[in-house]
């Protein structure tokens, strides 16, 4: 290959350049054409190449030069550092987004996806959610939200700016370790037709990188551009960034195309609404961002001017301190720093890398540095475009929208239709566990029955303790049982600004059962646990079955008080809705025991039921038994139990990893400490323990 000595002085010169300033989209042009006009050199130590014979050529680009610098690849690396995923708790159902530093305290995200400081209370932030070189999964690092200490939002941009805690949920890790991302004023740092690249957390997956084809269609206005690229459900938040890692824009939703008034489906049908449409079927024409330019107008000349949008203002200097003089880890990676912000490059441990002579040599040129990166690439020619979290061309699409009234979902009230738990669900009988004497005598009886039963489910209830001594679920994932284009609001029959209220059973006596009083008027202390998760009954042969199994799922006699780090997934690896994940992911069709330990030693807390102040003693520890059928007919049960306060890891498989199999339990020891029942021979003898 042959380079000019222009390119190479002024590649040279780039690469010492400590300041981290807009490339000009005319420079970048101009560059391009002074390498293709220059006079090529031989370098030094390469022999020269055998001419080529008269109509060849050496190398041509074929469509758009996409050829980038190798360092492309290590900028990309440290840009995703300070980009997180958003996760918003909504009594039992996960909205996803994607937000990045921009300051060493501030992160900015959509304001539909932190619409209030009070939802931003309710959310946090997951730093450094990827998949390794080695395809090893970092689970993430969980922070919390300080609204508290600065908030500020724009409705018309879709623009949030909230204050993370410095200090992470769990491990100790601090937030400066992620760094941070400069926003440049200069309103053009980039033009129709140059790259665009998009780090993200599509789906709430793990971080994503969208590449090429990915390119700037056209300025809409002062304040939102079009671009093609791929992103999904979840990408709201993330920034875009041109060649140089500039953010040049906020991503923040999808554009469909419109034929007829309406609005373009891929089969060719024409709806009037993408309300309920699952976002797979939508002809998606490009997405939409908001220019970073805009949004540092909104900092600088609105924010500490308007009390109705902002508070703090110690935080708000540092926004406009980091706006104006960098600190960001694209600077820091050009000055060869190995600060703080750029800390586990590859490890979690800051280094400078070694060279042959010992010296620290830094991320300069000819540095070595293995890259913890999972690149996907789409290589489509006509940009495929999946759907953030708003489609902008329809004011009536669902939003994601964050929901403030409690309705009750779609419950059918003749509750003589109900079958409950299977025993033959397998095709061998998986039986129920048998209470003892002492769990006979707590246990709540319904026309001198114990077993309660519902849609897929049933539940053995403590009359004393309010909630269950153990549910019985059967669970099936196979595809054709699921009727995959129901939306959850399909399901509830909620409207948007509605959310579900859970339910007592009227076949039982109030007192026995903790309303949803308790949990909305508990300070905020609990999330609303299902001991049988939602999803996992959410099947069947009708739409009117699978809707009663979800209604059944919201009675309280279902519902158990759990912190919301054990309860949610994705924040602990010891986490309740973790272990849920790893059941699903692991397992087609499986039945699954789970309720609470019952210690004489559990907390109590005050709170208030439908009839006034009442004492609740909080379980610490949950157990789950899942029995499933092997290939050769066997049955195979694996018993877990979990404390309420164990740190994060994200499981995939039901194979147990090794993380996993530190809270495993056998299943007679798991009999020992549940005082009030025991299972039946077949379960005891599938153990896989023994």
């Amino acid at each position: 290959m042959k380079l000019s000595a222009e390119f190479l002085a002024d590649a040279e010169e780039r690469l010492s350049n400590t300041a981290h300033a807009p490339s000009p989209p005319q420079r970048r042009r101009a560059r391009r054409a002074q390498v293709d006009a220059a006079v090529p050199v031989d370098l030094p130590g390469i022999a020269a190449a055998a001419p080529v014979a008269a109509g060849e050529v050496e190398e041509r680009s074929i469509g758009p030069d996409d050829m980038v610098d190798m360092s492309f690849l290590e900028r990309a690396l440290v840009a995703g550092r300070p980009v997180c995923r958003i996760v918003v708790e909504l009594h039992g159902a996960s909205e996803f987004a994607t937000g990045f530093m921009v300051s060493p305290r501030v992160m900015m995200t959509n304001q539909h996806v932190l619409p209030t400081a009070d939802r931003a209370e309710r959310a946090r932030a997951e730093f450094d959610l990827r998949i390794d070189g080695a395809m090893q999964m970092h689970s993430g690092v969980p922070f919390a939200f300080r609204p508290d200490l600065f908030y500020a939002s724009d409705k018309a941009l879709d623009v949030a700016f909230v204050a993370v805690a410095a200090e992470s949920i769990r491990g100790g890790r601090r937030l400066t370790e992620f760094g941070h991302h400069r926003l440049f004023a200069a309103p053009r740092k980039i033009e129709p037709g140059d790259a665009i690249t998009i780090i993200q957390h599509p789906r709430g997956e793990p971080r994503k990188i969208a590449l090429r084809e990915n390119r700037l269609l056209a300025f809409l206005d002062d304040d939102r551009l079009l671009y093609g690229s791929d992103t999904a459900s979840g990408s709201s938040g993330a920034p875009a960034f041109s060649d140089d890692f500039q953010v040049v824009a906020l991503h923040r939703a999808g554009r469909a195309a419109r034929k007829d008034g309406g609005y373009l489906l891929l089969d060719g049908t024409v709806v009037a609404s993408l309300r309920g449409i699952d976002e797979s079927r939508v002809d998606w024409e490009a997405n939409e961002g908001v220019r970073i330019s805009a949004i540092c107008r909104y900092v600088t000349e609105r924010l500490g001017h308007d009390s109705d949008h902002d508070n703090g203002n110690e935080l708000l200097e540092e926004l406009k301190s980091a706006m104006a003089h960098g600190g960001d880890v694209i600077s820091q990676l050009q000055q060869g720093l190995t600060a703080e912000p750029l800390r586990g490059l590859a490890t979690g441990v800051a280094q400078r890398q070694p060279s042959a002579l010992g010296a620290a040599t830094a991320l300069t040129p000819g540095a070595v540095l293995d890259l913890p990166l999972r690149v996907q690439v789409s290589l489509a020619t006509t940009p495929s475009v999946a759907s953030g979290q708003v489609a902008v061309a329809s004011p009536d699409v669902v939003t994601g929208a964050f929901a403030e009234k409690y309705v009750s979902p779609r419950i059918d009230t003749d509750y003589t239709n109900r079958r409950g738990f299977d025993t033959k669900f397998l095709g061998r009988t998986v039986g129920l566990p048998r209470l003892t004497p002492a769990g006979k005598a707590l246990a709540a009886t319904m026309d001198g029955r114990t077993r309660v039963d519902y849609e897929h489910f049933s539940v053995v209830l403590h009359r004393e303790r309010r909630m269950a001594i153990y549910t019985a679920s059967n669970v099936d994932w196979i595809k054709e049982h699921r009727f995959g284009e129901l939306t959850r609001k399909d399901l509830t029959g909620l409207k948007d600004g509605e959310i579900e209220k859970w339910v007592s059973d009227p076949r039982l006596p109030a007192a026995w059962q903790l309303p949803d009083t308790f949990y909305t008027k508990d300070r905020k202390s609990f999330d609303k646990g299902h001991l049988v998760r939602r999803d996992d009954v959410c099947w069947g042969a009708t739409t009117e079955e699978v809707i009663r199994a979800n209604g059944d799922s919201f009675h309280v006699t279902n519902c158990s008080p759990q912190r919301s780090d054990f309860n949610r997934s994705a924040e602990d690896d010891r986490a309740w809705g973790d272990l849920e994940n790893l059941i699903q992911h692991g397992v087609t069709r499986c039945c699954v025991f789970s309720g609470p330990v019952f210690d004489d030693v559990d907390p109590e807390f005050e709170g208030r039921d439908e009839v006034g102040p009442t004492r609740v003693q909080i379980p610490s520890r949950y157990w789950k038994v899942v029995v499933e059928q092997a290939d050769d007919g066997s049955l195979r049960s694996y018993a877990f139990i979990l404390r309420q306060d164990l740190t994060d890891v994200q499981m995939e498989e039901l194979d147990v990893p090794a993380v996993w199999k530190t809270r495993r339990i056998k299943i007679a020891a798991l009999e020992a400490e549940l005082a009030l029942l025991k299972f039946t021979a077949a379960v005891r003898a599938a153990d896989v323990l023994g």
